[in-house]
């Protein structure tokens, strides 16, 4: 089965849509500064923990972004 043919399929089931939602980002965004504080609280590593912490703040900012693009296009 092709790549396209599945993705369709799965489109059609509505497990994935063509239009993501402007929330996930944020979640993607909280999830990441959740485990840098978590790796920060643990001590395992000082380097894992401020790239999480620079991965939420990227996640945040792309998040915002998004959210203004897709209230621009809707």
């Amino acid at each position: 089965m092709s790549l396209k043919k599945f993705l369709r399929r799965l489109e059609r089931k509505r497990i994935i849509s063509r239009k993501p939602h402007p929330a996930i980002p944020f979640v993607l965004a909280f999830v990441s500064l959740t485990l840098g504080l978590l790796v920060l609280q643990l001590n395992i590593n000082m380097i894992f923990s401020y790239a999480f912490f620079f991965l939420a703040g990227f996640s945040f900012v792309f998040a915002v972004l998004h959210l203004i693009v897709v209230r621009i296009l809707e």
